[in-house]
Parts: C-alpha cells; sequence; structure tokens
C-alpha cells in the first residue's frame, strides 16, 4: 500500500502520466548525444540522453532528481534518484530498502527479476528489475492500465543510499535496459563515501 501511494504520488509529481507538464522533444534522442548533468545539491554528476529534462526536489528521505525523456504514448520515460538519508524520518537499511521494493503486490501483479550486484561509482550496487500493472493516471477519468517496467539500483553512500529507478512502458523496456546500464555507468557520486 505505502509502495502504491509513493508511486502514484511520485508519478503525478513528476508529470510522468500529466500531460500539462512541458513535455520534452517528440523524437528519440540521438544515442550519440548526451548531457553532462549535476543537481543543484551536488549529490552526483552523470550523463543524460539529449533531450531528456531533469528537476530536484527536498523529499522526506533526504532529496530526489525527476529525469523525464520523450513522450511516447501514455508514458514518458524516467529516472528517479533518491538520496535515503540516515536520520530522516522512515529510513530504513539498504538491505531492507531492496526487500521493501522487490515484494509482491497481488493488486497491481508485480514481479521482481533475480538480485544482481554491479559495480556503480566503485560501489557494489543491488540491480533488479520489476514489472507491474497500474491504472494510469490513478486520479482522473478516463484511466488506463499500463503495464511498467522499473529498472532498480540501491547504491550505499556511506550511512545513507541513492535509489536510482528507471521507469518504461513494458513494449520499450528492452530498448531502455542498455541505456539504463550506460546511465548507471555514468553516474558519479559526490561526497558520499
Amino acid at each position: 500500500m505505502r509502495r502504491t501511494a509513493f508511486l502514484t504520488a511520485g508519478l503525478l509529481a513528476s508529470g510522468i502520466f500529466n500531460p500539462s507538464v512541458a513535455r520534452a522533444s517528440e523524437e528519440i534522442p540521438n544515442k550519440s548525444a548526451f548531457v553532462s548533468y549535476m543537481p543543484p545539491s551536488g549529490a552526483f554528476v552523470c550523463d543524460l540522453p539529449g533531450g531528456w529534462a531533469a528537476l530536484e526536489e527536498p523529499s522526506i528521505s533526504g532529496m530526489s532528481v525527476h529525469i523525464f525523456g520523450p513522450q511516447h504514448g501514455a508514458l514518458r520515460p524516467a529516472y528517479h534518484i533518491h538520496l535515503v538519508s540516515k536520520g530522516n524520518p522512515g529510513f530504513e537499511p539498504i538491505m531492507d530498502g531492496i526487500k521493501h521494493e522487490r515484494e509482491s503486490e497481488s493488486a497491481a501483479g508485480r514481479e521482481t527479476t533475480p538480485l544482481q550486484a554491479w559495480r556503480v561509482s566503485e560501489r557494489s550496487a543491488r540491480i533488479f528489475e520489476a514489472r507491474e500493472r497500474r491504472l494510469v493516471p490513478a486520479e482522473a477519468l478516463p484511466a488506463e492500465i499500463v503495464v511498467l517496467h522499473h529498472f532498480y539500483a540501491f547504491l550505499p553512500a556511506g550511512d545513507d543510499y541513492f535509489i536510482v529507478k528507471l521507469t518504461v512502458s513494458e513494449e520499450e523496456f528492452e530498448d531502455y535496459r542498455v541505456e539504463f546500464r550506460r546511465f548507471l555507468k555514468s553516474l558519479n557520486i559526490i561526497g558520499h563515501k
């Protein structure tokens, strides 16, 4: 239930399903055109595909950055990067956070892939994928059931950790698997040992 509320609120706030939010270019960005990006907090640096837009906002857990791709059908592909800071309300250790995100949700038909170890920004990250059905938009009609595919990476950062999530439609997820790994390779966490 908590994940559903968090996902729905995050997707609505981020503009993933909100047509009133300014849209990035309608074309798929040139894969060779990447732009270096650092959020105002200076927490990390990464390379974004050309034509993607980003914004940073404070969150209960610490800090959140949302990066939006071009509109394709009912869904905009989007990265969500959350810094989960120890001492903030709702903090849970990284392994509990991973377990929480991997939990099955019967109403959404949530399925996850096995957990894998991967090196990101010289850290031992844990990555996995999740697939689920959601009613989009959740707060208005007409709405449609969309199958979402999420790519997750959990990166330790001292007592804190980062959650990197890429959300795309089920129809496009295979195209974005390579993009997710490219993005993780470009990610450089700053100031967190």
